[in-house]
């Protein structure tokens, strides 16, 4: 790998990290202070979201990428604890 490679390779995982952990800030905040918030529409929010990632035929772009991959990520993340904690 390039040098040029290795900072793009290191700045996408940087935007995505960022991106994550926003995403996250704002599900738990939401969660606990929008009583309508619930794991349903958590659900039907990561539906649309997988639906922006399949939508990819013109070419998004990295940026577009990396950031629909972590609000993913985020939304599986934060509903899973959510789920189990109503398991508990």
């Amino acid at each position: 790998m390039t040098d040029t490679q290795s900072l793009i390779k290191s700045r996408e995982e940087a935007q995505y990290e960022e991106a994550f952990e926003a995403m996250v800030r704002h599900l738990e905040e939401r969660r606990r202070t929008d009583r309508h918030f619930s794991p349903e529409v958590m659900r039907r929010y990561l539906k649309d979201a997988y639906f922006w990632q399949e939508c990819d035929w013109l070419g998004n772009g990295a940026v577009f990428d990396t950031n629909v991959a972590a609000i993913i990520a985020a939304h599986e993340h934060v509903l899973a604890e959510w789920e189990a904690e109503e398991k508990e």
